[in-house]
């Protein structure tokens, strides 16, 4: 949590977004089993859609996070 509560609950949102649009299609629906891709296509629109908005969000954290590391003043140790 080195950004704060904010940037790691949208982390956690849009991850657990993808992944569950991601397993639901891969397993066969509800109740989840096994995954298995190479038996059902999981890669609908939607979860790459949801997959390049977990990578923007990825993407704005690890630039926030070098922003802050940069205006945070040097040790002169």
């Amino acid at each position: 949590m080195a950004r704060g509560v904010r940037p790691t609950l949208v982390y956690y949102l849009v991850g657990a977004l993808f992944l569950c649009a991601y397993y639901a299609p891969a397993a066969g629906g509800v109740p989840w089993d096994l995954a298995n891709t190479l038996g059902r296509p999981a890669w609908t629109p939607t979860v790459l859609g949801l997959g390049l908005i977990c990578w923007v969000v990825v993407c704005a954290i690890t630039l926030g996070y070098v922003r802050a590391l940069r205006a945070t003043p040097a040790d002169g140790g």
